[in-house]
């Protein structure tokens, strides 16, 4: 078989690759941005000596990043921290103190766990302060407390005298913000309880929700904590979480009527409960799609580390069109040390994030609706990265405008108690425009890149064409032909990509080429 004119096709290849070089053509989904920080990631260290953790990140329909969390010295006392970032991964100088905020309220410590943006750009934010309250804060756009909210920005709220920790939030639509996480019950301080605050938007208790703007809810006489909130379009509240009685952990949904009843017709009396085959697990994360069903990513611990996503019917009853069963477990062959946070793309694929290996690397992974892996994410559906330091954590991530995921958490330089906030922007579109010759920029996609074994080339093409598919090495000469003079109808195409086991690890350009032209991507072996 014999390919005419290939050494000169090859170098005209090359020549159109390095024009376009900058186009974003080699983008892929699962693939850090490195237009965002130093090479995709910003690191923060407020204190020297001490531990800088994030616990909530949201990004601003302007593309600005504001990242929530903690800052505790060793010894000494934590404060309460909010950092904005510009669309590039720079500190906006706008906000804040050189695009930080770093409070303390109440009289030892102030900690944030959840955060929200409501209608106007503000931030509430709400966590531990006071020496065992919740702590709610409302910020204006610019960091600057919002005066209008509570007592100068900043409302306590105590359940029973005693400790009391909020770590979920969301706002309704009405401009009323809703708190949740644990709180000591009456006459047992060994046990944490459901906890709700329920807030008017100036920042007062709403009293038309549970007792006096407050509820309880004791699902075990052990300990009981929210970890997520979601509220529904008819204004019904979703909380998340977890029951713990030493090693055993129960993951908990419970669903309240708008004034904070539980909702019979949800579950067992408003309650559901799954115990995964006698796994102890735990709920990290609520979501809900736009057809009101249910999403929650959980954590299970036991003899053996699972972890996966599930999906509920509006009723609280499994979905059984998620994976079969309602539940996508993934077990220690993805090497997941634990799942804290989630979303849901506009096309209702599900995102999670975590941690993984020893030591801790960044792990985040695509779900398809159906529940099966995405793996045009990343390699397989996965992204496993030791983006700074030794260890790094996932708690939280977020959605840029144009659909792309910043991921946050911490990073510990040492592997010690110490930690520095650290986010990351990944590429999370793969979309696939029609395939076209004159402007081919972000209309070809292969994943994964670099490639170990084997990929995936994704095109799709608008009229008939006579296409071959080759790799080339940098010098234009044909290293593999993959598809030769193929007739391809209009429509879409995914095309098997196995590179030659002899072949050298470096670069290589991988040409699509048909009468009308030709179009070439960067691999990497």
């Amino acid at each position: 078989m014999s390919y005419p004119n290939t050494q000169k096709n090859g170098i005209a290849c090359l020549i159109g690759f390095l024009l376009f070089l900058t186009s974003g053509l080699m983008a892929q989904a699962g693939m850090i941005d490195s237009t965002f920080g130093t090479n995709g990631v910003v690191v923060a260290d407020f204190n020297s000596g001490g531990s800088d953790r994030i616990y909530s990140v949201m990004v601003q329909p302007d593309n600005k990043v504001v990242a929530v969390g903690n800052s505790k010295m060793f010894p000494g006392n934590s404060s309460a921290v909010l950092l904005r970032l510009l669309e590039d991964g720079s500190y906006d100088p706008d906000f804040g103190t050189g695009g930080v905020v770093l409070s303390n309220y109440g009289n030892v410590n102030s900690e944030f766990y959840a955060a929200a943006l409501d209608e106007n750009q503000r931030i509430v934010a709400t966590g531990y302060g006071n020496d065992g309250d919740f702590l709610t804060v409302r910020y204006l756009p610019d960091g600057s407390l919002d005066s209008s909210f509570g007592t100068n920005g900043v409302v306590f709220t105590d359940f029973f005298n005693d400790d009391d920790l909020a770590s979920a939030i969301a706002l309704q639509t009405d401009g009323k913000i809703v708190a949740g996480g644990g709180g000591y019950k009456p006459n047992d301080p060994e046990a944490y309880g459901f906890a709700l605050a329920r807030f008017n938007s100036d920042g007062s208790l709403d009293t038309t929700f549970g007792n006096q703007g407050k509820v309880f809810t004791q699902i075990e006489p052990v300990d009981n904590e929210i970890t997520s909130l979601a509220i529904q379009a008819d204004g019904k509240l979703l909380a998340g979480g977890y029951s713990v009685d030493g090693a055993d952990h129960k993951p908990y949904l419970v669903r309240y009527h708008p004034d904070g009843t539980l909702d019979a017709g949800f579950g067992s009396g408003g309650i559901v409960v799954d115990t995964l085959s006698n796994i102890p697990r735990k709920i990290q994360w609520t979501g809900l799609q736009n057809d009101g069903r249910i999403v929650v990513v959980f954590t299970a611990q036991g003899g053996d580390q699972y972890f996966g996503v599930a999906r509920y019917l509006s009723n609280g009853t499994p979905d059984s069109t998620f994976h079969g069963t309602g539940k996508l477990i993934l077990d220690q062959a993805i090497g997941c040390s634990e799942l804290k946070s989630g979303l849901i793309t506009p096309d209702g694929k599900i995102v999670i994030g975590g941690s993984t290996g020893s030591p801790y690397k960044f792990l985040v992974g695509r779900i398809n609706p159906d529940g099966s892996i995405d793996t045009a994410f990343g390699d397989n559906g996965f992204v496993k990265q030791q983006v700074t330091g030794t260890e790094n954590y996932i708690t939280s991530m977020a959605t840029t405008p144009d659909g792309n995921l910043i991921l946050a958490g911490y990073g510990r330089p040492g592997g010690n108690t110490l930690a520095d906030f650290v986010l990351v922007k990944y590429l999370n579109d793969l979309q696939v425009g029609t395939l076209n010759f004159e402007n081919p920029a972000k209309e070809v996609l292969v994943y994964p890149n670099p490639i170990v074994n084997s990929a995936v080339l994704r095109y799709a093409l608008e009229t008939e064409q006579q296409i071959t598919i080759r790799l080339l090495d940098l010098t234009g000469k044909p290293v593999n032909v993959f598809v030769f003079d193929q007739r391809q109808t209009p429509g879409s195409y995914q095309q098997p990509i196995t590179l030659p086991g002899t072949l050298p690890s470096g670069l290589y350009l991988l040409q699509i080429s048909s009468s009308q032209g030709q179009v070439c991507i960067q691999v990497v072996k």
